[in-house]
């Protein structure tokens, strides 16, 4: 897969709110063309797809909290993308490159997913991907002793 190397945008540290805004949309133009590379060349869909960036608005209404994790995130996917790049700028073509590519696109389309998310939203994926976890645990550890784990155990107790 020979692809011309962009790198994700940088947020200055002047950056404001509504200009954030924009850098997560280009951010957002980055990580879907990247993903598109990287799932035609492989076997599989290897990350999924991206959500539509909500209306300014949206972005306007979350608390301060939410807008610093979201700047200090896209510095961090720069950071991480610059190292890849410097690690493999003449050997970008090589399996291991391609690995680290996708698998930082596939957290920094994570993290697109996530951005706008409410707090009660993003606790009830907390919570649902954590009960995923330790049914997917039990099922490694123990599937050997207790055969498939069900998805949704039986109610025990019906109508009481």
């Amino acid at each position: 897969m020979s692809t011309e190397i962009t790198s994700p945008p940088w947020p200055t540290d002047t950056t404001r709110v509504d200009t954030l805004f924009d850098v997560l949309r280009e951010l957002h133009r980055w990580a879907a063309g990247y993903r598109e590379a990287i799932n035609a060349a492989s076997d599989h869909q290897a990350i999924p797809p991206l959500r539509d960036v909500p209306r300014k608005a949206v972005h306007d209404a979350l608390p301060v909290v939410y807008h610093y994790a979201n700047y200090v995130a896209v510095r961090r996917v720069r950071e991480l993308w610059d190292a890849l790049v410097r690690d493999h700028e003449e050997s970008w073509d090589v399996q291991a490159a391609f690995v680290r590519r996708r698998q930082l696109v596939a957290v920094c389309v994570d993290f697109l997913n996530n951005a706008w998310l409410s707090q009660e939203a993003r606790e009830a994926r907390a919570a649902a991907a954590q009960d995923q976890f330790m049914k997917d645990s039990v099922a490694k550890s123990f599937g050997f002793l207790i055969g498939p784990v069900p998805s949704d155990p039986p109610d025990l107790y019906p109508g009481g």
